[in-house]
């Protein structure tokens, strides 16, 4: 949404531009307000969903030729607000700079106390799960193998896999829980 964009860019011939009809507009001014919640939804922050609003509306207002009276307006409305908001989180994301640009500090950290003992607990809340718990939960975790490849490992269904994994790892934080009101 920013007013420098390619879109913004394009100039039309002055004996082109037309304001749009009076029904249009009547029609617009009752809409928009609706359009408060799914700004909200995209948006999620206030000046954002404020000005995902705005934009839709100036979009709305430069495609008023495209758009026929009589058929659903909101929904039009709303088109619009999403193709913005996906040229908005697209426009974000590559402004974003990658992992490799960070200084390697933020990453490194020198293990504290806390951590060992921490890893300690749950390696211990680990070795109690059953055997074929503990498989699946250490090939998805560490070794990061799809649920297929962990099925065809422990010769079991993928359904099964899912349902240990996620077993398993309930178990572990039900033990660090207990084990964090037992200190």
């Amino acid at each position: 949404m920013t007013p420098d964009s390619a879109r913004d860019k394009i100039e039309v011939p002055e004996s082109e531009v037309q304001p749009p009809p009076r029904a249009f507009v009547d029609a617009l001014m009752v809409e928009l307000p609706k359009m408060r919640g799914p700004a909200f939804m995209l948006a999620r922050a206030r000046a954002d969903a404020f000005d995902l609003i705005q934009t839709t509306a100036m979009r709305a207002i430069a495609a008023h030729r495209t758009f026929q009276l009589g058929t659903n307006m909101r929904a039009w409305l709303y088109r619009i607000m999403r193709n913005e908001f996906i040229d908005l989180v697209r426009s974000r994301s590559n402004t974003i700079s990658g992992l490799d640009d960070l200084p390697d500090e933020i990453f490194a950290r020198k293990p504290t106390q806390e951590d060992s003992v921490q890893m300690r607990d749950v390696l211990r809340a680990f070795k109690l799960l059953p055997q074929a718990h503990r498989e699946a939960l250490y090939l998805r975790c560490a070794e990061g193998r799809s649920h297929e490849e962990i099925a065809e490992i422990q010769a079991c269904p993928i359904g099964t896999v899912k349902s240990r994994i996620a077993r398993a790892r309930e178990q572990v934080k039900a033990i660090l829980t207990l084990d964090a009101f037992d200190d």
